[in-house]
């Protein structure tokens, strides 16, 4: 929990800091969706990279980031000659 330093003293506030787990799920989700975006502006290399940051991340238990990885890992094979996915692909 985050907190306000006032004249009264510190305040606390609710849901400034979330919980690590929580902030890593979203981080992931949003990697996946820039992951997605990148081909799309033909940025395979880019995609990569985002896509392995995504996945250093590890997987947080949620359903929509196991649903996002399928569809970052199937929007990336397009692109299996590029050898940063390649490398990404066969890790």
């Amino acid at each position: 929990m985050g907190e306000l330093t006032g004249l009264s003293g510190k305040i606390p506030t609710r849901g400034s800091d979330p919980p690590p787990r929580a902030a890593a799920r979203e981080l992931a989700l949003y990697l996946s969706w820039l992951a997605v975006a990148y081909p799309d502006a033909n940025e395979p290399e880019a995609a990569a990279g985002t896509a392995g940051r995504m996945f250093a991340l590890g997987q947080s238990g949620s359903e929509r980031t196991t649903e996002r990885t399928r569809i970052v890992l199937d929007r990336l094979r397009a692109f299996r000659d590029v050898p940063e996915v390649a490398e990404l692909l066969a890790s």
